[in-house]
C-alpha cells in the first residue's frame, strides 16, 4: 500500500482505498482532517523514509522557512517518492490578496535542489524536477490557454508574463537519496 500526506489541505480532503492511504494534514479541523499541527515547527512527527508520495497544494506560501520545510519534505519521504506541489506564482493576483505571504515562488524556486543545477548550493536534500508547468487558469473556459505559457516556459516567464499573466505553478519532483 502507498502511503500518502496531503499538507495544508484544508477542505480538499483525499480519501484512502485499498492502494492507497492518506493521511491529510492541516493547522486548522476542516472536517475530515487527520493530523493537525502547524508545518511550520520543526521537525514534523513523521517518520523518516515513510511517505511515497507528499501533495502539498496551493499552501507553499504560507511557508516561512522554505528550504527548512523542503529539508522535511525530505526527511519524510521515501527514496523516489513524488511531490506534487502547486503554488501562486509571487507575481499573481492571487498571491498578493494575502499580505503576509512569506514565501514567494516562481518557476525556477525548485533549482536549488538539483543535483547539476544552475543555483545548487549544496543544501543536502536533492530532487528531481519531472514536471513543471505554468497554469494560466483553472477556469474551464481559461483552461484551454494553458498551454501557450509551457510552450517556451522561461522566455514567457521574462518576456510575457505580464501581457498575458499566469497565476499558478505546478511541479512534480521526485526524491533522489
Amino acid at each position: 500500500m502507498k502511503h500518502c500526506l496531503n499538507l495544508g489541505s484544508g477542505r480538499d480532503i483525499k480519501k484512502s482505498n485499498k492502494y492507497e492511504k492518506w493521511i491529510n494534514q492541516d493547522i486548522f479541523q476542516f472536517g475530515d482532517i487527520d493530523d493537525i499541527f502547524d508545518f511550520n515547527k520543526f521537525p514534523w512527527r513523521y517518520k523518516d523514509n515513510y511517505f511515497d508520495e507528499v501533495r502539498i497544494w496551493n499552501c507553499l506560501f504560507l511557508v516561512r522557512d522554505f528550504v527548512k520545510f523542503m529539508e522535511e519534505v525530505y526527511r519524510i519521504s521515501k527514496k523516489n517518492a513524488i511531490i506534487i506541489i502547486q503554488t501562486q506564482f509571487f507575481l499573481s493576483t492571487e498571491s498578493a490578496n494575502y499580505p503576509y505571504n512569506p514565501t514567494q515562488t516562481n518557476y525556477n524556486s525548485f533549482d536549488i535542489f538539483l543535483k547539476d543545477g544552475e543555483f545548487n548550493i549544496k543544501i543536502g536534500v536533492e530532487f528531481k524536477i519531472l514536471k513543471r508547468k505554468w497554469i494560466f487558469s483553472e477556469n474551464k473556459f481559461l483552461s484551454m490557454f494553458n498551454s501557450l505559457p509551457n510552450i517556451f516556459p522561461k522566455f514567457y516567464g521574462r518576456f510575457l508574463y505580464f501581457y498575458f499573466p499566469s497565476n499558478k505553478l505546478y511541479f512534480e519532483l521526485q526524491v533522489v537519496k
